[in-house]
């Protein structure tokens, strides 16, 4: 039996979270100190709740980066 705890669903979700938003913030160059602030934090809550949701997150994460990157736009 494969035994799987918590803390490593939270490592994991948290760096293909990290992976995510680092290059979201490279390509439309959100580098300053506020936003990779943020972005930590949002890691944080996500890889919390990936490990209830699974896969879903990542869906949520790209359709808000979507909407915020029209928004932007607009």
């Amino acid at each position: 039996m494969i035994e799987v705890s918590i803390l490593d669903g939270i490592a994991q979700s948290f760096f293909i979270y990290f992976g995510i938003i680092m290059v979201y913030n490279f390509i439309f160059g959100n580098t300053g100190v506020k936003n990779i602030v943020y972005s930590l934090i949002l890691l944080l809550i996500l890889s919390l709740i990936g490990i209830f949701l699974g896969d879903i997150t990542s869906f949520f994460l790209a359709l808000g980066m979507i909407i915020g990157s029209v928004k932007n736009l607009v």
